[in-house]
């Protein structure tokens, strides 16, 4: 009908702000089950930390999870503007969780739109790639589910983001917030920005990017400190390292791996045939953090905290990779 080719125009120039919203809706519905039908601190005693310092509540907060502040102070302002309705049984403290952890995940699902159009590829193959990202068994069943990861795939995807378009001033001020989103950032961006100049081309590297980089990781490590300094209380618990531990951490590595490839299901076997097409500098830049998040499970014993790592750190890539396969095949350039 001609009524709907001016609404339908209108939205084609608005592809990121399509997929946003349709990516949100997504997830509120993939996180549903949170609000009634299970309760998360069951199945993540992760999440019990984060519900009490949504509802400010510091008896029982896990001392390690206390500087990752972001997203339960950005779920107790949605707390607080929640309307109380009698006759809806949500959890509303869930419900606000709920809310940060889609609009975080389906940021980082439109990011990969202007990361597409950075490697020459359509808006069609960068929506495809945030389907792809959003439909991980992981964002379900751990992204969604009152933890705090989404926001560190969000700041680890505008990083990368702002690595391909160029955009350096963002660095400092993204590494900050990932950190505060979650401490892993604080290891995940040096080696994210050793990643992209490990592979540049010889004479790609300029000074200016060198030190945009540079204060980057920098930052991310001073935020982590400072935060620490200023909320107090143990900064985490490391294990042992006698001869047990050690002799375990093989294992535990090899644990780990195998979680992730279970857990990324799908990705990994689409992505790989077209992994080839991705630029250097952004495979080193997504795996070493990757790697790095591998290397700190199987130190902690976390096979679980390995899916999730890698995820926020290589699911992006993963994800378009995926899409380009997956468009070549349709398209029958396979």
């Amino acid at each position: 009908m001609k009524w709907q080719r001016p609404i339908l125009n209108g939205l084609a120039g608005r592809s990121e702000l399509v997929i946003f919203a349709l990516i949100f809706v997504i997830c509120l519905g993939l996180g549903y089950p949170t609000l009634q039908r299970f309760d998360p601190r069951d199945a993540q005693p992760d999440s019990k930390s984060y519900y009490q310092m949504v509802r400010g509540e510091d008896e029982g907060v896990n001392p390690t999870h206390r500087y990752r502040i972001l997203t339960p102070a950005l779920a107790a302002g949605v707390l607080a503007l929640l309307p109380t309705v009698g006759f809806v049984e949500w959890d509303r403290t869930f419900l606000a969780m709920l809310i940060v952890n889609s609009a975080f995940t389906a940021g980082a699902a439109t990011l990969l739109l202007p990361m597409c159009r950075r490697l020459h590829y359509s808006n069609l193959v960068g929506g495809v790639a945030a389907l792809l990202l959003v439909s991980s068994f992981l964002v379900a069943n751990l992204i969604l589910v009152g933890l705090v990861d989404a926001g560190e795939l969000f700041f680890f995807c505008a990083l990368l983001t702002a690595l391909l378009s160029g955009r350096l001033g963002w660095l400092v001020p993204l590494a900050i917030m990932g950190v505060l989103a979650k401490d892993s950032m604080a290891a995940f961006v040096p080696a994210c920005m050793v990643g992209w100049c490990l592979g540049a081309r010889k004479g790609d590297l300029k000074t200016r990017p060198l030190i945009h980089m540079a204060a980057a990781a920098l930052a991310s490590i001073a935020t982590l400190v400072v935060g620490r300094a200023v909320i107090g209380g143990p900064a985490t618990h490391v294990p042992e390292a006698g001869w047990q531990h050690i002799a375990s951490l093989p294992y535990n590595f090899l644990e780990c791996v195998v979680f992730v490839v279970l857990l990324l299901t799908f990705l990994p076997p689409l992505a790989v045939w077209r992994l080839g097409r991705m630029p250097r500098t952004l495979l080193l830049a997504s795996f070493l953090p990757a790697l790095v998040g591998i290397a700190l499970s199987a130190y902690w014993a976390g096979n679980q905290n390995a899916a999730r790592q890698v995820f926020d750190t290589a699911g992006p890539v993963l994800a378009i990779a995926a899409a380009i396969c997956l468009h070549d095949v349709l398209a029958g350039k396979a």
